[in-house]
């Protein structure tokens, strides 16, 4: 008897050990991908004077003020990147990117760069408020999965290059294409 009641105190722990280490791996989020916390890190070198950059510290970035990572791979998937001077080439190696936020920076009435056209993956765009200057680029067109386009408060002139954009709620737009909301002041 007291055999039968060892086996199954036994089984019970068994049980009880192996539901809780799958618990705890399924609640755990995976940490950043090295290179994208490098390059990052790089961000951080070039913003003078950011103070949400400056407190990037930490081997996982998906902890990191402004930084979403997708919770299974690690993989960066929104930015919200503000004290930036200059758009950085380097957003290209984020390629699982659906989420951008440059809004509030001082890019000093440059143009948008050509290289955010390829961001295909963008769902999410915020540019407002951030001192680009010159015409409205046309490879924004390019971002065809696009749902939220903010370029409100800049001195950008010409069209949203809305013809390979697709309108979800047409009737809320001042465009003719394809987001769900654009905002363009």
């Amino acid at each position: 008897m007291a055999s039968s009641h060892t086996s199954l105190l036994l089984l019970f722990i068994c049980i009880t050990a192996t539901h809780s280490c799958l618990s705890a791996r399924a609640n755990r989020t995976a940490p950043c991908v090295n290179h994208e916390r490098t390059t990052l890190l790089g961000f951080q070198r070039s913003a003078h004077g950011s103070s949400m950059l400056s407190l990037w510290s930490g081997t996982n970035c998906c902890a990191w003020n402004g930084v979403t990572c997708d919770k299974m791979t690690g993989h960066i998937v929104g930015l919200n990147l503000k004290g930036l001077s200059e758009v950085p080439p380097s957003l290209l190696s984020f390629t699982h990117l659906t989420h951008l936020d440059l809004s509030s920076n001082d890019f000093r009435l440059n143009p948008i760069p050509e290289f955010i056209g390829a961001l295909q993956g963008l769902t999410y765009l915020n540019i407002s408020e951030a001192r680009f200057g010159g015409p409205i680029p046309p490879h924004l067109g390019n971002l065809t999965s696009l749902q939220v386009l903010d370029m409100s408060h800049n001195t950008l002139t010409g069209q949203i290059p809305t013809a390979k954009l697709r309108l979800e709620h047409e009737q809320h737009n001042r465009v003719n294409g394809g987001l769900s909301r654009v905002r363009h002041e």
